[in-house]
């Protein structure tokens, strides 16, 4: 993990995990660096030495961790999902819901 954080660049992807109540990993672009600290283009500061947020103690924890390909198709799926379940679907018109509900069944 550390070769990771060291080796760190502006411009690079990396997951930012965050834990409390539940676990939510978003996917954040690192906006600079300096000697000890990564910070992010949401400008949130991780320490370069093990991943952690700059500021955080105890729980819940925040950390970032090396961005690959299969970890964002997780959560692009996980974040969809979410998106999906809030909609509200009365705003839709029934031929749209029956190709949608058709979609399900043979997805």
């Amino acid at each position: 993990m550390n070769d990771f954080l060291q080796n760190l660049e502006p411009g690079d992807k990396v997951v930012q995990v965050s834990s409390g109540w539940g676990t939510d990993d978003t996917i954040q672009t690192v906006s600079r660096l300096t000697k000890t600290q990564v910070v992010l283009d949401n400008q949130r500061r991780y320490r370069k030495a093990n991943g952690r947020e700059v500021g955080s103690s105890g729980s819940p924890i925040s950390y970032i961790v090396e961005f690959d390909e299969e970890k964002a198709k997780c959560i692009r799926q996980k974040s969809l999902a979410k998106k999906l379940q809030r909609f509200d679907w009365h705003r839709l018109d029934l031929h749209i819901l029956e190709s949608i509900a058709q979609t399900i069944r043979h997805g």
